[in-house]
């Protein structure tokens, strides 16, 4: 892993922030991506939501599963990954897998739902 950079709080704060809003951007799009999964929902926000969560798979898969925005945090000296802030480093380490896992989840159900129809 990269080394940390000079610590600049400010700058912590701006990635801590937009990484909180990236987050639940993307929860909230794995919802709407189950929610569309189970009803007869359709609308742009489902094929938006698709996008979302297939572009962050694929990040994550180039990166190895770790977030890209995990070098952003470096870079300005945070020695804490966004999900170490929250949880236990054990628990913390598997869950971006598991939030792609669950999202990944919800596409087959709503593209199984789409070929069926």
């Amino acid at each position: 892993m990269k080394k940390l950079g000079k610590k600049n709080p400010t700058m912590i704060f701006v990635v801590r922030f937009f990484h909180t809003l990236l987050s639940i951007l993307l929860l909230i799009a794995i919802g709407i991506v189950y929610y569309a999964g189970f009803t007869d929902y359709q609308s742009t926000g489902v094929v938006v939501a698709l996008a979302a969560l297939i572009t962050e798979g694929i990040l994550l898969y180039l990166y190895h599963g770790t977030c890209p925005l995990v070098f952003w945090h470096r870079k300005y000296g945070d020695h804490k990954s966004f999900y170490d802030l929250f949880l236990p480093k054990k628990l913390a380490k598997s869950v971006s897998t598991t939030i792609i896992v669950i999202g990944a989840i919800g596409v087959l159900i709503l593209l199984v739902k789409l070929l069926n129809s």
